[in-house]
């Protein structure tokens, strides 16, 4: 996927002024940078939810902070309702351990369980890229190490192109096959890690250092 001479403004603030990013198919890429840089922008752009809009429509789901469940649905029904094939709700359920939880609505639900309906939701639907705006910083440290290994695990399986962006150098590096950077409208650092991920949760990787000396 390639998004090619992107520019957006709000107002006399310009954002992108000719933003050229590829993404590879079947990686998870997160996008790092300060507040305000144009991280959320840039997946408002490839969802078409902005004000300026893909030449052609990217078929996408997106994973939001908060879960935005249906609350009068159950579990199961949520997958339902979002597309996702019977066969694949049952696969899926037992992959996030959810199984037991496919009858209850979501007030019933913690959090982390929340959270991997709402990832289940994006990655068992037909659409072939997945993108999140801050899924796990809402989730206390105990739940999201867990989680974010299953998201991996998820996307990897289901061979989905996924664009994460994130403030947290520490959860890019335990779920990114690629790290990009993004500052004054264009992309500063572009890392490719070496390893398979995921990783462990505070791994001590040379481009951390890297990737914190640009956004810091």
């Amino acid at each position: 996927m390639k998004i090619e001479n992107l520019t957006v403004s709000y107002g006399e603030t310009k954002v992108f002024e000719n933003l050229n990013i590829s993404f590879n198919d079947g990686e998870i890429t997160c996008v790092l940078g300060r507040s305000g840089v144009g991280k959320t922008t840039l997946l408002n752009y490839i969802a078409g939810l902005g004000s300026v809009k893909p030449s052609e429509e990217i078929p996408c789901s997106m994973v939001f902070q908060e879960p935005r469940l249906v609350p009068n649905l159950t579990v199961k029904e949520n997958l339902l309702f979002a597309g996702c094939r019977e066969l694949d709700i049952e696969k899926g359920l037992e992959m996030a351990n959810l199984k037991s939880k496919q009858n209850e609505r979501p007030t019933k639900l913690s959090g982390g369980e929340k959270q991997r309906v709402n990832f289940l939701r994006a990655v068992l639907n037909n659409a072939p890229v997945v993108l999140l705006d801050e899924p796990f910083s809402s989730l206390d440290l105990s739940t999201k190490i867990p989680l974010m290994n299953e998201f991996v695990k998820m996307l990897k399986q289901a061979g989905k192109t996924a664009i994460l962006v994130t403030h947290d150098v520490e959860e890019a590096l335990v779920v990114a096959d690629r790290i990009l950077v993004l500052d004054g409208g264009e992309i500063t650092l572009d890392i490719s890690l070496k390893t398979t991920p995921p990783r462990a949760y505070g791994v001590a990787l040379f481009e951390r250092e890297q990737i914190l000396n640009k956004i810091l």
